[in-house]
């Protein structure tokens, strides 16, 4: 059974679910459960706590201990939220990314439709986070946009190919 989970997996396209938290500790446990209860199995996460002074951090730690695979980054102090994304966001392998804020949760059917969904479009670039800062010049990057980008407009390493946003 594991060898065909494993198969299936990499013949899916990798997700990566950015889990940015600040001071969720009373949803915490609640948001991480509905990531492990998906029933889309190539994902990478990353769990980055943005400076909480709650029990956020310890929460935290605990889910990256049950879940090995699963990254975690602790930042020191708030960083705001397109910074501390961006923490994670820049390592990260999935061709499509979530941006998942830690007092919500996911439905379990959820990022196996969106993936779904992704796949039958033509190749373009699509997002609405005006919260995250893709480039030096973030505001040509912000908003709602679909098509090509312009030449230079969004530069990094590696784009996603989409995001998939989690409201």
């Amino acid at each position: 059974m594991g060898n065909t989970v494993s198969h299936i997996a990499s013949a899916l396209p990798l997700v990566t679910v950015v889990a940015l938290c600040h001071n969720h500790a009373p949803y915490l446990r609640e948001a991480l459960d509905s990531v492990l209860a998906q029933d889309y199995a190539a994902l990478e996460v990353w769990l980055v706590d943005n400076g909480s002074t709650d029990g956020s951090p310890a929460i935290l730690q605990e889910y990256a201990q049950h879940n090995p695979a699963w990254h975690l980054l602790l930042l020191p102090e708030n960083l705001g939220n397109c910074r501390a994304f961006n923490q994670a966001f820049l390592q990260s392998q999935g061709e499509f990314v979530v941006d998942f804020a830690t007092d919500d949760v996911l439905l379990p059917q959820r990022l196996s439709q969106q993936v779904a969904l992704f796949r039958q479009l033509p190749p373009i670039m699509a997002w609405c986070i005006p919260t995250v800062s893709l480039s030096a010049k973030p505001a040509r990057c912000w908003g709602c946009t679909t098509g090509r980008p312009e030449p230079g407009a969004c530069s990094r390493s590696r784009r996603a190919a989409g995001f998939l946003r989690t409201c």
